[in-house]
């Protein structure tokens, strides 16, 4: 096996030409190195099984025939077709391609399909920095969803290899089958992989709009996935097209095309960065804070911290890092830090008084960005994820990017399961008074264009002013402006340093209350109407 130091290998046995297109990695393709940890638990996971993958599929041949014929469905046979994780290329070699390439994350998972199937070309790679350069007919990808580190990501690189009439064709298993094939893994009958991301229909639709494709049929398959004589054939054809049980179905599918890319100017860009006694996260979370659109000023608000975060704060304003301006504001002007300040020591303070929300308020005011977005200084989402807010606004997809925490694996601690399982409820609660879905209503990154932050504001007395975080007053006022707000998914990781200013005994109640609020403001008065209008109708 011919092996380049570029982030991909192609095996020896059934070279690339360069008709199909694969070329030397980008400049900024990461090799393989440059991996997760998550990846390469993934990778050497399937370099492990490689050899005997055949034998544990043998037992979910049923399900395995059953989605090739449905993919045959939907690839056209003698096309370019590329599959992202072929595993043994099995399906590639069942949709009769002109030209078929197979990008595998597992070394050893390539070679086996290399020997299975020799008129296949198959390289190592992955799936967000491809090293291929011309696009395809078909893009397939089979199960693949749960895996990737970064979805969005990966769907953008599929479009970036797709002309005007590529399809784009993707599987992912229903949710409601998580305790099943948990129970499977447990039991032998499925291959045990590392945790999957957990994203509903909706989340792909959603991902795939960002990214650049539209939905043009979407559906799920196989109600049964073993082989049951006389029943498996008549549920997995008849009973899987009812409502009840189209739900029900193991697999969601969707065949999805490009649309042409908007052309939008780049404008500027606030970063407003609330925090208290957050000194030993600031620093590395400004520095990593990347440079957006025309300019980037990135602007802290300091909550009385007492443990040098401050004097850190004013520093960075004298010495930016190269590229951002950094304002330095007090949330309290009044407030003596060098009376209370401790430089090195936490005093474990919480939320003070006057909420976060006051923080974000204050720092939007002095913004001068046509891009206002919120990053908490606690360092648990990634500083570089923001570019990923920034352009849903930018392309005129959104008009609210709201951070999501409960798509992909959370870093063990970075969530108390109290915290996690309240937050799941209020997300149900709210989204359904928000008349839209939003997965996760306290994720402290948030995003969206001043004009439509001046109109919220303006509107701010309609909900009143007791939200101490900041998340409710945006999204109610959002939604009562009928506002789209988009869902983002992002990485949620513990803290390395400091203490949370969220307490569930403290702030649970208070979201009761606005859940109460949303319920008065927004779904009141609209029963309220239809009512009228029913009496109306029966006068």
């Amino acid at each position: 096996m011919a092996t380049q130091e570029l982030g991909y290998r192609v095996l020896a046995r059934s070279q690339v030409p360069s008709s199909v297109g694969v070329s030397p990695a980008r400049p900024d393709a990461r090799p393989s190195g440059a991996l997760s940890r998550r990846a390469r638990l993934i990778r050497a996971t399937f370099d492990q099984v490689a050899p005997s993958l055949w034998e544990r599929r043998r037992a979910a041949a049923y399900y395995y025939e059953a989605s090739y014929r449905h993919f045959a469905r939907l690839v056209e046979p003698g096309q370019r077709v590329l599959e992202i994780g072929p595993a043994y290329g099995d399906l590639l070699a069942a949709l009769r391609p002109k030209v078929g390439l197979g990008v595998e994350l597992s070394a050893g998972m390539a070679s086996q399909a290399g020997r299975r199937h020799p008129h296949l070309r198959l390289a190592v790679g992955d799936a967000h920095r491809l090293p291929i350069g011309q696009p395809f007919d078909y893009i397939v990808w089979h199960d693949l969803v749960g895996h990737l580190d970064d979805v969005l990501g990966a769907l953008r690189e599929a479009r970036r290899l797709a002309h005007p009439h590529t399809r784009l064709v993707l599987t992912h298993y229903n949710l409601l089958w998580t305790p099943l094939l948990v129970l499977a893994e447990w039991a032998g009958a499925k291959l045990p992989t590392p945790e999957q991301n957990w994203l509903s229909m909706e989340d792909l639709r959603n991902l795939l709009r960002l990214a650049g494709f539209r939905v043009l049929r979407a559906g799920t398959e196989l109600l049964v996935p073993r082989r049951v004589p006389g029943f498996s054939a008549f549920a997995n054809t008849v009973l899987v097209r009812f409502p009840l049980f189209r739900d029900l179905a193991l697999v969601a599918w969707f065949e999805a095309a490009p649309v042409p890319a908007p052309v939008a100017p780049e404008v500027a860009v606030t970063v407003v960065i609330p925090c208290r006694n957050e000194a030993g996260n600031l620093e590395a979370c400004v520095r990593r804070t990347p440079y957006m659109g025309t300019s980037t000023e990135v602007i802290i608000v300091d909550g009385s911290s007492t443990d040098g975060t401050w004097e850190i704060a004013r520093r960075l304003e004298a010495d930016p890092p190269a590229g951002l301006s950094v304002r330095a504001i007090p949330q309290v002007p009044e407030f003596d830090y060098a009376r209370h300040t401790t430089a090195g020591r936490d005093p474990k303070l919480g939320m003070l008084n006057l909420g976060k929300g006051d923080a974000v308020r204050k720092g939007f005011a002095a913004a001068t960005g046509d891009v206002l977005m919120i990053l908490d200084a606690d360092m648990t989402v990634s500083p570089e994820d923001l570019p990923k807010f920034y352009e849903p606004l930018r392309d005129r997809r959104a008009d609210v990017v709201n951070g999501v925490r409960l798509v992909y694996p959370i870093e063990h601690q970075a969530f108390k399961p109290l915290n996690f399982i309240g937050n799941k409820i209020f997300s149900l609660v709210f989204s359904w008074l928000l008349g839209q879905p939003v997965k996760d209503t306290l994720c402290g990154t948030k995003a969206l264009r001043r004009l439509d932050y001046e109109r919220i504001a303006a509107n701010r007395i309609r909900f009143g002013d007791f939200d101490p975080f900041g998340d409710f007053d945006l999204l109610f006022g959002a939604a009562d402006l009928g506002l789209r707000i988009v869902d983002m998914p992002i990485r949620y990781q513990r803290r390395v340093a400091g203490t949370t200013k969220v307490s569930v005994w403290r702030h649970g109640p208070l979201l009761v209350a606005m859940t109460l609020v949303g319920l008065r403001k927004l779904k009141w008065p609209r029963w309220r109407r239809a009512v009228a209008r029913l009496i109306q109708g029966s006068r």
